[in-house]
């Protein structure tokens, strides 16, 4: 595989077969076919060899762009390894279902009675409700991530303030229980109303009220 890699990775930016197979030899065929069976593997028999599936697991659509159409690469992953991706045409719950439905079939193949136990995403509604149609004793947790580079991206401004914001953002994230999350979410939307500003402070505070619903009930 390292020595199709390149080449491979030159079909990206549309350099055609045919002039891959002068410069790196073989013919055209040879990287078309190399090209189109590149989905062909279990991408969940290929990197789970040993060992249990992780029942813990985070799924996300990685946004890129297919002979100029926009498509939606529906991500799976846990214990530090790829489980799943599978590109889907659009964003909507069927659609996810249908993507999502490919490493679910894959972990059954080595598994026939996997249920995961948790998925952590974000707050699209349409990722929640593919997992729920495919695994429906699943609990959704509220990816935390999502909602702090939201902060992040417009607060970098702040300087030192920024680097106090980040240490309160995540000092109520690591709270112990949820009557502590409770509390540190509610100091620090009281702290954003006073010192931040702007779509920091709003972003801020829709952390504290999104989070204290998902996490606090």
């Amino acid at each position: 595989m390292p020595r199709r890699a390149g080449p491979l990775f030159l079909r990206r930016f549309g350099v055609p077969c045919w002039a891959l197979a002068r410069v790196f030899g073989r013919d055209a065929m040879y990287w078309h076919r190399q090209e189109i069976g590149l989905g062909r593997f279990s991408v969940v028999g290929t990197t789970v060899r040993r060992g249990k599936l992780p029942v813990q697991l985070l799924a996300d659509e990685h946004h890129e762009r297919c002979d100029g159409e926009k498509v939606y690469v529906a991500t799976t992953v846990g214990a530090g390894c790829c489980l799943g991706a599978e590109v889907a045409e659009g964003a909507d719950a069927p659609t996810l279902t249908k993507a999502y439905r490919v490493f679910q079939e894959e972990a059954r193949d080595g598994e026939p009675d996997y249920a995961p136990q948790t998925v952590s995403t974000d707050g699209w509604k349409s990722t929640q409700a593919a997992w729920k149609e495919l695994f429906p004793t699943i609990l959704i947790i509220l990816c935390y991530l999502p909602a702090w580079l939201k902060i992040r991206d417009r607060g970098k401004h702040l300087g030192q303030q920024f680097g106090e914001l980040s240490r309160k953002v995540w000092h109520a994230y690591h709270a112990l229980s949820p009557r502590g999350l409770r509390q540190r979410l509610k100091a620090l939307r009281i702290w954003a109303g006073r010192r931040l500003s702007g779509d920091v402070r709003k972003y801020t505070r829709e952390l504290c009220d999104k989070y204290k619903v998902e996490f606090c009930k």
